[in-house]
């Protein structure tokens, strides 16, 4: 029991972290689908995770009126989560950065580049993009690190300029 108490908290502190304090690092999961399965395990995840930590806590409580609204909410977060679930699915497929040019590409590594990029959210987007202008290092082929540049302050011996089409 105890192991699973452990495991379960490092769960729920994982979580807790990738959606909040996470969301600023500068990895991001290279594939749109990877990303997708991801933060779908995260939100299916946390909150079985919480209610199976809780499940426990009602085992040892002994008052029927607690455990009776405890069973009560249960059921409308449930109906909330699912709602929340439903709107990621749809909200994820609709938004995203989209790359607008290469810039740079580095001369001993093909894969790391500097590029032009957007965010854009399609048909529900009516503001007007913000364009960036950021250094893309491959890792481990499933993650990117993700970094603002300076395009007059690089090294011309490291990055050559990409060919436009």
């Amino acid at each position: 029991m105890i192991k699973w108490i452990s495991v379960s908290i490092v769960f729920i502190a994982f979580c807790l972290f990738t959606l909040t304090l996470g969301q600023f690092s500068p990895i991001e999961i290279t594939s749109t689908g990877l990303s997708f399965i991801f933060y779908s395990i995260v939100i299916i995840g946390l909150p079985v995770v919480v209610i199976m930590e809780l499940g426990k806590l009602l085992t040892v409580m002994k008052n029927q009126n607690f455990v009776v609204v405890f069973k009560a909410l249960c059921v409308i977060a449930f109906g909330v989560y699912i709602l929340f679930v439903l709107i990621f699915c749809i909200g994820n497929t609709m938004c995203g950065h989209i790359t607008d040019k290469t810039l740079f590409i580095k001369k001993d590594s093909s894969s790391d580049k500097i590029i032009v990029r957007h965010f854009d959210c399609g048909a529900t987007d009516s503001g007007v993009s913000k364009y960036e202008v950021v250094k893309v290092i491959k890792t481990l082929s499933v993650f990117n690190i993700v970094t603002n540049v300076d395009t007059t302050k690089i090294d011309r011996s490291v990055w050559v300029r990409a060919k436009l089409n």
